[in-house]
């Protein structure tokens, strides 16, 4: 009967159990552990985890430091599979906001708070991962078909002409686009999509999500000014009139108005319809609640797109005028306070 573990030419019995050592070696037992007298010695530098080579491993004490570098590291996970990994080296003081500390190091870049509005940084600029919507040099377009003249610049016909082949500064045209629905859009070379201003820059905000019906107080924001626009002549569940008043009559309505939902509506200033003009408010319109290209499906929202609209602002030499604006074509000029044009309000 066996007297001892490992013993060979006995019976084992209960107590002592023979053991075939062939397998028992230190690079096959746990360190820490000994079995039938042998230490064991895996993993270790001498009996390493299965793929291992010579990258260096990530460890408790070099934890931070490995992270914080593009130097590439190995691990393995609870299954003993072998994982390789590198860390950023992004990861640094600059890049923390002060009073944060990430993997040990304390930040010491400045807290520029929520991530910016699209619509606060001009297109074509990235800051902060945020890439910019807001357009500030709407410029006029041309329709070749209107008006392109590619001759001497110092003989330009006073009268329209179709004869260029190529788009020049001289050939843009107003908004009105010669009454055509849309807004002209071909542009000379050099500029960009940034310059052309239209529908995309408004959102439809009226109160219940959109401008579809008569009943509506339809209301259109201005994205790059912010400016909230009511419809035309606004009172409150009715449609768009096109009411011609006073402007006396003008400031009291829009001063006076509770629509949408707001109470703190006014007359726009001179400058913010021309603004309105410039980035494209004469091609708004609304059909079944979605902005489209075209002036005639506007009906909800302006009554007269084409018509001149009061605006806040006297004239400086002779207080008994008002500046007045066309929203079809950007003209403004003053006239009488004591003659009717068309309104429409905004807030804030």
């Amino acid at each position: 009967t066996c007297s001892a573990n490992a013993q060979t030419g006995c019976v084992t019995d209960a107590t002592y159990k023979a053991a075939d050592l062939t397998n028992l070696a230190a690079g096959n037992i746990k360190s820490g552990v000994t079995i039938a007298g042998q230490a064991g010695d895996y993993p270790s530098a001498t009996y390493p985890l299965p793929g291992a080579d010579g990258t260096a491993d990530l460890d408790t004490a070099t934890f931070n430091a490995k992270v914080k570098s593009t130097t590439a590291f190995e691990y393995w996970d609870s299954a003993g599979a072998r994982q390789t990994g590198a860390g950023d080296d992004d990861i640094a003081a600059a890049n923390i906001v002060t009073g944060n500390s990430i993997f040990g190091t304390a930040g010491t870049a400045a807290d520029l708070g929520p991530a910016p509005d699209a619509w606060d940084i001009r297109a074509g600029t990235v800051v902060s991962g945020v890439t910019g919507l807001m357009k500030y040099n709407c410029r006029n377009a041309a329709n070749s078909a209107i008006y392109n003249y590619d001759g001497d610049t110092n003989s330009i016909p006073a009268t329209g002409t179709t004869a260029g082949s190529t788009i020049d500064w001289w050939d843009t045209i107003d908004n009105y686009n010669n009454n055509l629905d849309t807004l002209p859009t071909a542009q000379p070379a050099g500029w960009s999509s940034d310059n052309l201003c239209g529908k995309e820059l408004w959102s439809d905000v009226t109160t219940d999500g959109e401008c579809s019906t008569a009943a509506d107080d339809c209301m259109m924001k201005d994205n790059v000014t912010g400016l909230i626009w009511s419809e035309g002549y606004p009172v409150t569940g009715t449609a768009s009139a096109d009411t011609a008043i006073t402007w006396s009559a003008a400031v009291d309505h829009c001063n006076d108005l509770t629509f949408g939902g707001r109470s703190d509506w006014r007359l726009p200033t001179q400058m913010e319809l021309m603004q309105a003009y410039n980035h494209g408010i004469r091609q708004l319109g609304f059909k079944g609640g979605a902005l489209v290209d075209s002036k005639d499906n506007n009906a909800n929202f302006i009554a007269s797109v084409d018509q001149f609209f009061w605006s806040a602002v006297t004239q400086s030499d002779n207080t008994s005028n008002a500046w007045r604006v066309s929203l079809r074509n950007g003209n403004t000029g003053s006239l009488t306070k004591t003659d009717p044009y068309r309104i429409i309000c905004v807030a804030p």
